[in-house]
C-alpha cells in the first residue's frame, strides 16, 4: 500500500503552495458565485425584496422627474456624463442661433449664409431664459433662490453667476437682458461643429469649462432640495435593505464554500490536506511533529477564511448587480482590507523567509512539505532510495 513519506528539511516551496492555494481558491470562488448566485435569485422572489426594488423604482422615477421638469436632463429624462454632453451641445445651437439673428452681418462675413444656419440648425430653438438649461434651472424651479422672488431679481442673479466664471466676459455680451455669444465666439464655435476644420477652438473649450462649472453648480443645489431629498432618503434606505441582503448571501455563501472545500477535506484526507495539497503533493504537519494538531488546524481554517475574503467577495460583487460599494458601511470596507493587508503580508513572508514560512504557518506553529510516495508506514526522512523510487 502506498504511503505518503517525507523530509522534515524539504519545505515547499512558494510555487507549490501557491499553486495549492490556487485550486483550493479557485473551487472557493467557484462555489462561492454559484451559491451567491442562487441566495440571491431565491431572496429576488420573496415579497420583502419585491417590495424595496417597487419603492427604488418610485423614487428612482420621482428624482428623475424633478430633475427633468429642472431642465437638468436630456429630453428622456436621463442623466450622466453623456446628457451633460447632450445639454451642452443644444445650448451651444441655441446660443450661435441667437448670435445669429442678432448680427447676421457678421455670419455672412464669415462666409456662413442664412441657407447654411437653417441646414444644420434647422431645429433648434433660439436661447433665452425658458429655453436655455443653465439660466432655466435658477429662473423657474426653485421656489427661492438667495432669498428672492421676484422673477427679475432671479434673472440678475443667474448672469451675476455666469459672470463670476473664468473668462465669461470674453465668452458673452451681457449688455442686453439676455447674455449672448459675442459674434466671434458664435462663428469660430459654429465652424469647430459644423465644418471640416481641424484647428483648435479655444472659444469652444471655454464655454464648456463654464458650462459645466454652471451645470454642475446647479446639480450640486438640485439635489439638496427637500423636495429631491425626500425622494432619495426613501430610495437610498430602501437600496440599502437590498445591499445588506446581498451582503448576507455573499458571505453565507463564502462561508459554506470555505468549509466544504478548505475544511472538510483534511477531516477525511490524511496529513492535513485539501484538494489543492493533495494535487500537488503537499502536506501539513507540525513545526517539530509529524501529524498537525487540530488547534493547528482551527488556527490555519480561521487566518486562511480570513487570508481569502477579499479575493472572493471583490469580483463577487461585481456580478451581483447592485452597488454595494455606494452603501457599504464601516465594516464592510473593514474587514476585506484587513484580508488583503493578511495576504499581502503571507506572500512577501512566503518570498522573503528562508524557511518559506507564511503568517498563518507560524502562527498556527506548522508548516507545509513535499510529499514522496513509497510503501510502508507514514516515515521521516525517507531515504534516499525511496525518493529515487518516487521520482
Amino acid at each position: 500500500m502506498n504511503k505518503y513519506l517525507f523530509d522534515l528539511d524539504y519545505k515547499a516551496p512558494f510555487t507549490k503552495k501557491f499553486t495549492s492555494d490556487f485550486v483550493d481558491l479557485f473551487l472557493i470562488i467557484f462555489c462561492s458565485f454559484l451559491f451567491t448566485f442562487l441566495g440571491n435569485y431565491a431572496f429576488q422572489d420573496t415579497a420583502y425584496y419585491q417590495e424595496q426594488v417597487q419603492i427604488i423604482e418610485l423614487n428612482s422615477n420621482g428624482m428623475r422627474d424633478l430633475a427633468k421638469q429642472a431642465g437638468l436632463t436630456d429630453r428622456d429624462g436621463n442623466t450622466g456624463a453623456s446628457v451633460n454632453e447632450e445639454l451642452f451641445n443644444d445650448y451651444l445651437c441655441s446660443n450661435i442661433l441667437l448670435s445669429y439673428t442678432l448680427d447676421e452681418a457678421s455670419f455672412n462675413e464669415a462666409d456662413i449664409s442664412s441657407s447654411l444656419i437653417e441646414e444644420k440648425l434647422q431645429y433648434t430653438v433660439i436661447a433665452d431664459f425658458d429655453n436655455d438649461p443653465l439660466a432655466y434651472f435658477y429662473l423657474y424651479f426653485l421656489d427661492e433662490y438667495d432669498g428672492k422672488t421676484d422673477i427679475e431679481d432671479k434673472k440678475i442673479s443667474y448672469v451675476k453667476l455666469l459672470k463670476q466664471q473664468d473668462n465669461a466676459e470674453d465668452i458673452y455680451d451681457f449688455s442686453k437682458d439676455y447674455p449672448s455669444f459675442k459674434s466671434e465666439v458664435a462663428i469660430d464655435i459654429f465652424n469647430h461643429l459644423f465644418t471640416d476644420t481641424k484647428e483648435p477652438c479655444p472659444s469652444y473649450n471655454t464655454v464648456k469649462t463654464i458650462f459645466n462649472d454652471v451645470f454642475m453648480n446647479s446639480i450640486n443645489i438640485f439635489r439638496s432640495l427637500p423636495s429631491y431629498l425626500a425622494f432619495y432618503q426613501a430610495y437610498d434606505k430602501a437600496y440599502l435593505k437590498l445591499v445588506n441582503i446581498n451582503n448576507l448571501v455573499l458571505t453565507i455563501s463564502y462561508t459554506i464554500s470555505f468549509v466544504l472545500i478548505f475544511v472538510i477535506p483534511p477531516i477525511f484526507i490524511k496529513n492535513g490536506q485539501t484538494i489543492g495539497k493533495k494535487i500537488n503533493e503537499v502536506i501539513l504537519i507540525d513545526k517539530r511533529e509529524e501529524k498537525v494538531k487540530v488547534y493547528q488546524l482551527v488556527i490555519r481554517d480561521i487566518l486562511t477564511f480570513i487570508n481569502f475574503f477579499f479575493i472572493v467577495v471583490l469580483p463577487a460583487l461585481f456580478i451581483t448587480g447592485i452597488q454595494s460599494f455606494n452603501y457599504g458601511s464601516l465594516p464592510f470596507f473593514i474587514y476585506p482590507l484587513i484580508s488583503f493587508v493578511l495576504c499581502l503580508v503571507n506572500v512577501i513572508f512566503n518570498l522573503t523567509n528562508k524557511d518559506v514560512n507564511s503568517v498563518v504557518d507560524i502562527l498556527s506553529s506548522s508548516r507545509l512539505i513535499m510529499a514522496y510516495k513509497g510503501k510502508g508506514n507514514v516515515q521521516n526522512n525517507p531515504s534516499e532510495e525511496s525518493k529515487e523510487d518516487y521520482k
